[in-house]
């Protein structure tokens, strides 16, 4: 077993070194390779404190937080990517709102994309999909077309 070796040797070199991104990533790598996700993304966590520009691990923490379920810290780094992005895919805004469906309730969702369309404009034109998706699933408790009406 060459990972947990190779671990503690790491973290040891860490607390002597624990702003070296290229430290961190090798731990990542170590972590990923030894399936230990948490702990790699929290490294990852770290990288992105020191360095928020690193879209490609903001990229690797996002499928991790998607394939682990975590809504909230989805949530969070898919608007620090809407945020630092000038062309976002059609996937993010998918993922977006995906995130949006199930950590919130709908009620709340679209009242959070009409506050979100000022600081992501491109909401605006996704804004009525996730209004039909909640009609279509029932879940929506209000007038859809008015509700619709005045977010779009």
């Amino acid at each position: 077993e060459p990972y947990p070796q190779s671990l503690m040797a790491y973290r040891q070199l860490l607390q002597k070194l624990p702003d070296d991104i290229e430290l961190l990533e090798s731990m990542v790598s170590i972590c990923l390779k030894a399936s230990y996700t948490d702990e790699a993304c929290e490294y990852m966590e770290q990288i992105l404190g020191l360095n928020p520009e690193r879209l490609d691990i903001r990229e690797k923490l996002i499928a991790l937080y998607r394939e682990r379920l975590n809504y909230p810290k989805l949530r969070k780094h898919l608007e620090e990517m809407l945020a630092q992005s000038t062309n976002v895919s059609a996937d993010l805004m998918a993922d977006y709102i995906d995130t949006l469906i199930h950590s919130e309730s709908p009620e709340k969702a679209i009242s959070y994309l009409q506050q979100a369309k000022e600081t992501f404009p491109v909401l605006s034109m996704l804004i009525w999909r996730i209004i039909l998706i909640f009609i279509i699933v029932g879940r929506l408790r209000i007038c859809p077309f008015s509700k619709a009406v005045r977010l779009i």
